[in-house]
Formats: structure tokens, C-alpha cells, sequence
């Protein structure tokens, strides 16, 4: 079910929730209720009765606000206060019905909502008095603690950014450097025609045709080569960093993508585009999706105009897993309010322990790296570990599979001994870790220098021909 789903079914009890001053943090658990959640605890069931249910030790177990408040003190909740955000303070907010039975408790946020554990249902994040209603009351009395081992060091404000509509920013690329299916694929490397017979044959075989990439293959405009390779299932998983969805995003939605960090962090306007940092939103009702997958759902749904050259949304509609590996701070969504750094983290990690899945099946499989020459390299070395380990407890072997990298360093031809350490190239992840570490009990590894808006396309060429 989704959020909106949920907010119909629930409006009887909440009337005033809404999708405007409220969201959905975590899936359902019946593990803990609010008043665990408020006091931290999100192990047990927190009530005064019935007596197996946990309630502090010497407290009376009446459903009364003075034996809640109690319950708080313990934690140092001694002060009875207001909503009001204070930075070095916590507080939580106690609600009970007009008999004054305790209902419900959430805690405040630093942004000046609330997080609340709906009973055995899901948490939220919402407006105060968005939960004011027939199934919780109205709020008896707010209890506030000092931060206990805060922090000394001030957190920014995003409530304070200006974010602005993309109608507002200069794009350095429109859908005109999109390539087509048929322009003419100028590139010749021996490589290529062996990757492409391997890809031929894994698909055969039912083993995994993994392309990890980094965003700026889609600012090359290879998007209907890679749809294509993933329509003819030539690719079964396609890895991508936290980059690569915003361009796909942005080019499903306004047919452009890219601005000039030159020109827009000198204002401070750079990544704080109103229409980008929707993603959150589609990211933060997941549920429980991957990141890519959340992504390439909303925009195969929802409103996008050129939502036929999304990558993301081809792969949504294909069933084929597109996983996105983030790292918190790294991309311009992390900028904007609505972000949520458990949100992102959770469906990241989603996307990796799929990305992991796939990769247990790699034997006579392919593993293709256009430019990423980190997080490819790193999800792939960690993924291919915990395969192994899996593989060996089966008594089975992830050996004979092939690896390319296309990127454009010049690494020579004698690529398949890694470089020593007093070559500053030893650093280069993608040599050391896809072309050699990996592949030495048993693979084959391959590299193509090139641009890849000539590599994409010829491997594509040689594949389909």
C-alpha cells in the first residue's frame, strides 16, 4: 500500500493528515509502539497494561498522564514546556482523549515536526496537529530533556534555502544529444566483437550481464543504446551512482539536463532546483524499493513528457533491477529539505544487497565499468566477496566470467598485471580491482580506452549485428 492509500484509510481516525504535513518514514512493525518509539526504544511494546507489556520498573501502571509523565522523567523529561524548536533541547508531546487517557506520544524533530509510531502500524513525520483527531486527542502536555551527549557543533538550517524552478536554470544539454539507435557507431577496438559474442553467450547461458556506469554515460546520450541492450536482454542489471538517476530524472521531465556548477555556485543556487528535489519524495515513500526502482516507478507513472528515453523507467517496465549506490552528501538532492538521509541510506542499501544477489550469479556471466572508477569498483569487489562466500558454503566456484572497463586512461596493453605501487595508476580502482584481483583464479578481462559516446554505441552495434 502506498502512502496515499494509507492517508484514505486512516481518515477516519486522522482526519487532518495529509500528504502536505506528513510522511512516511519507516514500513509497518508490530515490535513497538509510539510510546517506545518516543522514548527510543524500538525493541518492545511500551503500556502500563496489561502487566507483560514493558513499563518502567516502580512506576504505577495507570493509564493516567501523570504516570506517563513519570515514565519520561525517568529518561529526563522533567520539564514541562511548548512546541517551540529548540536546537539543544529534546521533547516529546503526550496526547489523551477527552477523558484524559493517554492515546499517543511522538518526539520533535529539529525541523519542527514530529515522529510518531501510528500504534502496530507504520511512523511518520508530520505537523503537530496533524495527528489531533478522533484516535489520539489532543495533546495533554509537552515534556522537554537537554540533549543528553548532544553534539556542540550547529547543524545548517535548510529551511532556509531558496529553491528555485528549473524554468529558472540555464541547461547545458537538451534531448539533442541524444544519440540515435542508427548514427553511425565511428569506433573500432578489438575488444568489442569478444564483449559482445560474451554478452550473446551469457544471456544464453542465464548468467549476469552487469553494465556498471557512472552519469556521465548519460550525458554522452547513450540512453536508447543501453534501453535497447536492456530490451533485447543483452543487460540484466545496469549499477549506477547517485548522478545518473538525477540526469535521467531531469531528461524524462524537461528534456534537459546538466547546469554549470561554475556559474551556479557562485550564487549558491547550484543542484537547488525545485522540480529535481521531488525525487526525494518518490524516494522517501518507497516502500521498501530499491532506489532505482522507486525512481524509474515514478517517472513510468507519473507525468514525465520524454519518459520513453528514461533508462530508469525502461528498466521499471522491463522488471530489470537499475541499482543506485549513493554516498550521503555526494549528489545535489542531499541539498534540499525533503531529504532524508534514512530514506536514501535504506533504499541505497536495498539497491546494493540486490546488485549482490545478481552478482551470485556471474559464473560465465559479464561485468562491463563505463567510467566509474569508484563506486563501481567498490560495489563490485564487496558484492563479489559475499557471493563467493555463499558460493564456497555450496561447494560451487564464481570464476569463469568475463570483466571489461571502458574509460579514458591510457593503461597500455599489458593491463592484466596491475600496476606497482610507485605508479600513481596502482590508485586507478578499476584497473586493480576489475581487471586483475577478481578475474586471477579463472576470468577474463578486457579494456577500451574511448569516448563513450562512441564505445556505448559500438559495443551495442557488434552486439546486435
Amino acid at each position: 500500500m502506498n502512502y496515499q492509500d494509507w492517508l484514505r484509510a486512516m481518515s477516519i481516525n486522522f482526519p487532518n493528515l495529509t500528504s502536505d504535513n506528513s510522511r512516511p518514514t519507516s514500513p509497518f512493525d508490530t515490535r513497538y509502539n509510539c510510546i517506545a518509539w518516543a522514548a527510543g526504544d524500538s525493541s518492545r511494546w511500551w503500556w502500563p497494561v496489561p502487566a507483560e507489556e514493558y513499563w518502567p520498573s516502580d512506576i504505577p501502571r495507570n493509564e493516567t498522564v501523570p504516570s506517563f509523565e513519570t515514565a519520561f522523567a525517568r529518561l529526563g523529561y522533567v520539564e514541562r514546556s511548548d512546541s517551540v524548536v529548540v536546537p539543544s533541547v529534546q521533547k516529546v508531546a503526550i496526547f489523551a482523549d477527552a477523558t484524559g487517557t493517554p492515546t499517543h506520544a511522538a518526539r520533535q524533530l529539529l525541523t519542527g515536526w514530529w515522529a510518531s509510531k501510528i500504534g502496530k502500524n507504520i511512523d511518520i513525520e508530520h505537523e503537530l496537529s496533524a495527528v489531533v483527531g478522533p484516535a489520539y486527542g489532543t495533546v495533554a502536555v509537552i515534556l522537554a530533556r537537554t540533549k543528553p551527549h548532544s553534539m556542540p557543533h550547529p547543524h545548517f538550517d535548510r529551511s532556509r534555502l531558496l529553491v528555485k524552478p528549473l524554468a529558472e536554470r540555464v541547461h547545458d544539454l537538451t534531448l539533442d544529444c541524444l544519440l540515435a539507435l542508427d548514427s553511425p557507431a565511428d569506433f573500432a577496438h578489438p575488444s568489442i566483437p569478444i564483449l559482445a559474442e560474451r554478452l550473446k553467450a551469457a544471456k544464453d547461458a542465464g548468467a549476469a550481464r552487469i553494465l556498471m556506469m557512472g552519469g556521465h554515460v548519460l550525458r554522452a546520450g547513450t540512453q536508447r543504446h543501453l534501453i535497447d541492450l536492456m530490451e533485447r536482454g543483452l543487460i540484466s542489471l545496469i549499477a549506477m551512482n547517485g548522478a545518473g538517476p538525477i540526469h535521467d530524472w531531469e531528461f524524462a521531465l524537461i528534456g534537459a539536463s546538466t547546469e554549470s556548477v561554475a556559474k551556479y555556485v557562485r550564487t549558491g543556487e547550484f543542484g537547488l532546483w525545485h522540480e529535481t528535489g521531488a525525487m526525494n519524495d518518490a524516494i522517501n515513500i518507497c516502500d521498501g524499493l530499491g532506489l532505482g526502482e522507486a525512481i524509474g516507478k515514478a517517472i513510468h507513472e507519473g507525468h514525465f513528457p520524454h519518459k520513453e528515453i528514461s533508462v530508469l523507467a525502461a528498466a521499471y517496465r522491463l522488471g530489470i533491477p537499475v541499482t543506485v549506490h549513493i554516498g550521503i552528501g555526494y549528489d545535489i538532492l542531499h541539498e534540499h529539505p525533503n531529504a532524508d538521509g534514512a530514506a536514501l541510506g535504506a533504499a541505497s542499501y536495498t539497491d546494493f544487497l540486490i546488485f549482490a544477489e545478481h552478482v551470485r550469479n556471474l559464473e560465465k556471466g559479464v561485468v562491463l565499468s563505463f567510467g566509474t572508477a569508484v563506486m563501481g569498483p567498490e560495489i563490485y569487489l564487496k558484492a563479489l566477496a559475499m557471493a563467493r562466500n555463499v558460493a564456497h558454503q555450496e561447494g560451487k566456484r564464481i570464476a569463469d566470467f568475463t570483466t571489461a572497463v571502458f574509460d579514458l586512461i591510457p593503461l597500455g596493453d599489458d593491463y592484466h598485471t596491475q600496476a606497482p605501487k610507485t605508479d600513481p595508476r596502482y590508485y586507478y580502482r578499476p584497473w586493480k580491482t576489475i581487471l586483475v584481483r577478481t578475474v586471477a583464479d579463472g576470468g577474463e578481462s578486457f579494456y577500451v580506452a574511448g569516448d563513450h559516446r562512441q564505445t556505448l554505441p559500438a559495443l551495442w552495434r557488434a552486439a546486435v549485428d
